[in-house]
């Protein structure tokens, strides 16, 4: 048996997959255009965790029947979002059947969830801005500046719902793209092929930071304004990990390109934790100015 080298992964029989030299990235570009070996792929030794858990996942329970007119596998087609390079054959996938099951509580959460991101853009352009022009003017009158000058605090006050506003927009755009043969897919947050719950939770944690960040704003109360620093923190520290980590693994994976979605996560989130230290550092106290 010849080693395996740059060839069409159509062109690999079912013998030729019990080479254990085989590696996984062949077997991914094997399995997005021969469905019919998966079950072969999946109990090769060099299947990884990822791969074997999509096949077991998209595999039908009733084994389809195996006809003369499909001796290549060509004509059968992979689930819409396979994940490895290759994910689309020649042709456009179906819309309809099993995809669009597996998919639809997923595109449910995303719409959902781009909803409350539209409200939440609302409620801080008509609400959260003119509350932080307010509370600019009371700190400069407090601290002795002149009218127009404002106090360099509060913008860090204002950065911290702003920020999270950002990274709850850059969940919806995409983390990375794949592309192969011409064909390409992006995924974010929200996309079936995203880790479960993961986006939910960075969302849930960036509006609780918006909510806060707010009444900090409008109430100018203490203890709100030291909640939302530390939820942002977390929140911060949870989006940095997860957008810088993507970006990293995609780069050192080299199986596709880095998304703007990750790029915005990682550097928003970071900025979230700078804004909200430096809110939590002790201020002082202008001096009054001379009365004359």
């Amino acid at each position: 048996m010849n080693p395996p080298g740059p060839r069409d992964p159509a062109s690999y029989s079912a013998q030729e997959l019990a080479d254990p030299r085989i590696d996984s990235m062949t077997l991914r570009q094997i399995g997005a255009v021969r469905p019919d070996l998966w079950r072969l792929i999946h109990d090769h030794p060099n299947c990884d965790r990822e791969l074997a858990e999509y096949i077991r996942r998209n595999t039908p329970p009733a084994v389809q029947p195996q006809g003369p007119q499909q001796p290549t596998g060509h004509q059968q087609q992979p689930p819409h979002g396979f994940q490895p390079p290759g994910a689309h054959p020649q042709g456009p996938a179906p819309h309809g059947g099993q995809p669009g099951q597996a998919s639809q509580g997923a595109q449910q959460i995303a719409s959902g969830a781009k909803e409350l991101a539209k409200g939440a853009k609302t409620y801080f352009t008509t609400t959260v801005a003119p509350a932080a022009v307010g509370a600019a003017q009371t700190v400069s009158q407090r601290s002795g500046q002149a009218p127009g000058a404002v106090h360099w605090s509060i913008w860090f006050r204002f950065a911290i719902p702003a920020l999270a506003l950002v990274a709850i927009i850059s969940l919806f755009l995409p983390l990375a793209s794949l592309s192969y043969r011409g064909y390409s897919e992006s995924f974010n947050y929200f996309s079936p092929e995203a880790p479960d719950g993961e986006g939910a939770i960075m969302l849930t944690f960036f509006v609780v930071v918006i909510v806060f960040g707010v009444v900090s704003l409008v109430t100018g109360k203490k203890w709100a304004l030291i909640t939302a620093a530390v939820i942002a923190i977390i929140a911060g520290l949870f989006g940095t990990i997860n957008g810088l980590g993507t970006a990293s693994s995609v780069n050192n994976q080299g199986i596709g390109s880095v998304g703007a979605g990750a790029i915005f996560l990682g550097l928003s989130s970071l900025a979230l934790v700078a804004s909200a230290i430096v809110t939590l550092l002790p201020q002082k106290q202008q001096p009054a100015p001379p009365q004359f």
